[in-house]
Protein backbone atom coordinates (compact mmCIF):
# COMPACT_ATOMS: atom_id res chain seq x y z
CA UNK A 1 0.00 0.00 0.00
CA UNK A 2 2.77 2.56 0.57
CA UNK A 3 4.51 1.76 -2.65
CA UNK A 4 1.55 2.60 -3.87
CA UNK A 5 0.51 5.69 -2.62
CA UNK A 6 4.38 6.79 -3.84
CA UNK A 7 3.99 5.60 -7.46
CA UNK A 8 0.30 7.49 -7.44
CA UNK A 9 1.76 10.73 -6.06
CA UNK A 10 4.95 10.57 -7.69
CA UNK A 11 3.69 9.49 -11.72
CA UNK A 12 0.56 12.53 -11.55
CA UNK A 13 2.52 15.04 -8.82
CA UNK A 14 3.84 17.34 -11.87
CA UNK A 15 0.92 17.22 -14.06
CA UNK A 16 -2.21 16.11 -12.39
CA UNK A 17 -4.77 16.91 -15.52
CA UNK A 18 -4.90 15.01 -18.67
CA UNK A 19 -2.01 13.35 -17.63
CA UNK A 20 -1.37 10.26 -20.19
CA UNK A 21 -0.91 7.06 -18.59
CA UNK A 22 0.62 3.72 -19.75
CA UNK A 23 1.17 0.62 -18.12
CA UNK A 24 3.16 -2.24 -19.71
CA UNK A 25 2.01 -5.71 -18.53
CA UNK A 26 -1.07 -4.61 -16.88
CA UNK A 27 -2.29 -7.76 -15.88
CA UNK A 28 -5.93 -7.77 -14.03
CA UNK A 29 -5.75 -3.78 -13.80
CA UNK A 30 -5.54 -2.73 -10.41
CA UNK A 31 -3.38 0.04 -11.06
CA UNK A 32 -4.85 0.74 -14.59
CA UNK A 33 -8.40 1.66 -13.13
CA UNK A 34 -7.38 3.12 -10.42
CA UNK A 35 -5.27 6.23 -12.46
CA UNK A 36 -8.60 5.86 -15.23
CA UNK A 37 -10.53 6.80 -12.04
CA UNK A 38 -7.97 9.59 -10.94
CA UNK A 39 -9.05 11.26 -14.42
CA UNK A 40 -5.61 10.08 -16.91
CA UNK A 41 -5.85 8.96 -20.19
CA UNK A 42 -5.04 5.34 -19.79
CA UNK A 43 -3.55 3.18 -21.85
CA UNK A 44 -2.66 -0.50 -21.03
CA UNK A 45 -0.64 -3.67 -22.44
CA UNK A 46 -0.75 -7.36 -21.76
CA UNK A 47 0.20 -10.12 -23.98
CA UNK A 48 -2.73 -11.79 -22.53
CA UNK A 49 -6.17 -12.25 -24.11
CA UNK A 50 -8.02 -13.48 -20.86
CA UNK A 51 -6.57 -10.48 -18.71
CA UNK A 52 -7.61 -7.43 -20.98
CA UNK A 53 -10.98 -9.10 -21.43
CA UNK A 54 -11.38 -8.84 -18.07
CA UNK A 55 -10.02 -5.25 -17.87
CA UNK A 56 -12.84 -4.64 -20.09
CA UNK A 57 -15.40 -5.99 -17.67
CA UNK A 58 -14.17 -4.17 -14.91
CA UNK A 59 -14.32 -0.55 -16.47
CA UNK A 60 -18.09 -1.11 -17.15
CA UNK A 61 -18.11 -2.10 -13.30
CA UNK A 62 -16.57 1.14 -12.36
CA UNK A 63 -17.94 3.02 -14.84
CA UNK A 64 -21.77 2.14 -13.43
CA UNK A 65 -20.83 2.65 -10.00
CA UNK A 66 -18.91 6.15 -10.48
CA UNK A 67 -20.85 7.19 -12.79
CA UNK A 68 -18.69 8.26 -15.23
CA UNK A 69 -16.57 7.25 -18.55
CA UNK A 70 -13.45 5.96 -18.02
CA UNK A 71 -10.77 6.92 -20.43
CA UNK A 72 -9.14 3.62 -20.92
CA UNK A 73 -7.74 1.51 -24.43
CA UNK A 74 -6.32 -1.58 -23.91
CA UNK A 75 -3.45 -3.06 -26.19
CA UNK A 76 -3.34 -7.00 -26.18
CA UNK A 77 -0.12 -8.33 -27.64
CA UNK A 78 3.52 -8.11 -27.76
CA UNK A 79 4.68 -4.61 -26.66
CA UNK A 80 7.68 -4.84 -28.23
CA UNK A 81 5.76 -5.32 -31.82
CA UNK A 82 2.79 -2.64 -31.18
CA UNK A 83 3.24 0.43 -33.47
CA UNK A 84 3.65 2.75 -30.59
CA UNK A 85 4.02 6.00 -32.80
CA UNK A 86 0.51 6.11 -33.89
CA UNK A 87 -0.19 6.74 -29.61
CA UNK A 88 2.10 9.85 -29.51
CA UNK A 89 4.32 9.86 -25.51
CA UNK A 90 3.25 9.47 -22.21
CA UNK A 91 3.46 11.69 -19.26
CA UNK A 92 3.75 8.44 -16.79
CA UNK A 93 4.73 4.76 -17.88
CA UNK A 94 4.06 2.11 -15.07
CA UNK A 95 5.81 -1.48 -14.64
CA UNK A 96 4.13 -3.80 -11.62
CA UNK A 97 6.29 -6.73 -11.69
CA UNK A 98 6.40 -6.99 -15.29
CA UNK A 99 9.81 -5.27 -16.15
CA UNK A 100 11.84 -8.78 -16.07
CA UNK A 101 9.28 -10.20 -18.38
CA UNK A 102 11.23 -8.83 -21.28
CA UNK A 103 14.78 -9.28 -22.40
CA UNK A 104 17.41 -7.54 -20.76
CA UNK A 105 17.48 -3.56 -21.33
CA UNK A 106 14.38 -3.49 -24.08
CA UNK A 107 12.43 -1.62 -21.38
CA UNK A 108 15.07 0.88 -21.01
CA UNK A 109 14.44 1.69 -24.21
CA UNK A 110 10.95 1.62 -24.50
CA UNK A 111 10.94 4.46 -21.69
CA UNK A 112 12.84 6.52 -23.17
CA UNK A 113 11.01 6.12 -26.78
CA UNK A 114 7.60 6.62 -25.50
CA UNK A 115 8.03 9.24 -22.30
CA UNK A 116 7.51 13.19 -22.97
CA UNK A 117 10.74 15.24 -21.50
CA UNK A 118 9.80 15.69 -17.69
CA UNK A 119 7.76 12.32 -18.08
CA UNK A 120 8.32 10.12 -15.15
CA UNK A 121 8.37 6.45 -14.59
CA UNK A 122 7.86 3.81 -11.42
CA UNK A 123 9.42 0.07 -11.76
CA UNK A 124 8.47 -2.51 -9.42
CA UNK A 125 10.28 -5.11 -9.93
CA UNK A 126 11.68 -8.70 -8.12
CA UNK A 127 14.87 -7.59 -6.93
CA UNK A 128 17.88 -10.17 -8.18
CA UNK A 129 20.66 -8.35 -6.37
CA UNK A 130 18.48 -10.02 -3.33
CA UNK A 131 20.11 -12.70 -1.40
CA UNK A 132 16.67 -14.99 -1.39
CA UNK A 133 15.91 -14.27 -5.11
CA UNK A 134 19.46 -15.33 -6.38
CA UNK A 135 18.57 -18.98 -4.38
CA UNK A 136 15.52 -19.31 -4.88
CA UNK A 137 14.23 -17.85 -8.43
CA UNK A 138 16.00 -18.62 -11.72
CA UNK A 139 16.27 -14.74 -12.40
CA UNK A 140 17.98 -13.73 -15.47
CA UNK A 141 17.48 -10.06 -14.91
CA UNK A 142 19.04 -6.65 -14.77
CA UNK A 143 19.57 -5.62 -10.91
CA UNK A 144 18.54 -2.61 -9.75
CA UNK A 145 21.69 -0.75 -9.73
CA UNK A 146 21.94 -2.05 -13.60
CA UNK A 147 18.47 -0.64 -14.65
CA UNK A 148 19.44 2.90 -12.85
CA UNK A 149 22.87 2.83 -14.62
CA UNK A 150 21.09 2.39 -18.28
CA UNK A 151 18.56 5.15 -17.36
CA UNK A 152 21.44 7.34 -16.40
CA UNK A 153 23.45 7.28 -19.55
CA UNK A 154 20.27 7.94 -21.30
CA UNK A 155 19.92 11.47 -19.44
CA UNK A 156 17.19 10.39 -16.94
CA UNK A 157 17.11 11.71 -13.46
CA UNK A 158 16.96 9.26 -10.50
CA UNK A 159 14.37 10.20 -8.24
CA UNK A 160 14.69 7.53 -6.10
CA UNK A 161 15.81 3.60 -5.74
CA UNK A 162 15.18 1.89 -3.02
CA UNK A 163 13.91 -1.85 -1.65
CA UNK A 164 10.18 -2.35 -2.16
CA UNK A 165 8.85 -5.00 -0.10
CA UNK A 166 11.36 -7.41 2.14
CA UNK A 167 8.87 -8.79 4.55
CA UNK A 168 6.59 -11.64 2.66
CA UNK A 169 2.50 -10.36 3.10
CA UNK A 170 1.83 -13.51 5.39
CA UNK A 171 3.36 -11.62 8.36
CA UNK A 172 1.38 -8.68 7.71
CA UNK A 173 -1.52 -10.88 8.35
CA UNK A 174 -1.51 -12.12 11.05
CA UNK A 175 1.34 -9.25 13.34
CA UNK A 176 0.29 -5.63 13.89
CA UNK A 177 1.45 -3.02 11.33
CA UNK A 178 2.99 -0.81 14.16
CA UNK A 179 5.49 -3.86 14.99
CA UNK A 180 6.20 -4.69 11.25
CA UNK A 181 6.18 -1.01 9.87
CA UNK A 182 9.60 -0.32 10.99
CA UNK A 183 11.34 -3.27 10.65
CA UNK A 184 10.43 -3.05 7.07
CA UNK A 185 11.82 0.48 6.78
CA UNK A 186 14.91 -0.84 7.78
CA UNK A 187 14.93 -3.98 5.45
CA UNK A 188 14.41 -1.82 2.54
CA UNK A 189 16.92 0.81 3.16
CA UNK A 190 19.01 -2.27 1.92
CA UNK A 191 18.68 -3.51 -2.02
CA UNK A 192 20.27 -7.06 -0.71
CA UNK A 193 17.50 -7.44 1.85
CA UNK A 194 14.70 -6.77 0.18
CA UNK A 195 12.53 -9.00 -2.13
CA UNK A 196 11.43 -6.46 -4.24
CA UNK A 197 12.66 -2.79 -5.47
CA UNK A 198 10.89 0.22 -6.17
CA UNK A 199 12.88 2.74 -8.46
CA UNK A 200 11.52 6.42 -9.23
CA UNK A 201 12.79 7.86 -12.55
CA UNK A 202 12.20 11.43 -14.66
CA UNK A 203 13.19 11.84 -18.21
Amino acid sequence: GDNLVKTVNYLFGQNKDNIRFLEIGCGCGNQLLLAALLGADVVGCDIRQDVCDLIYKRKDFYEKISGRKLNITLVCGNVFKVDWEKFGKFDAINYLFSFNLSPKGKNIDLISNLLRPGGRTVIQEYNASNYYNRISRSLDALKPSEVMKMLKVRNFKISSLKGGYALPPFFWRFLPKNLLAPIEEILCSSLFLSLSYHLMAEK
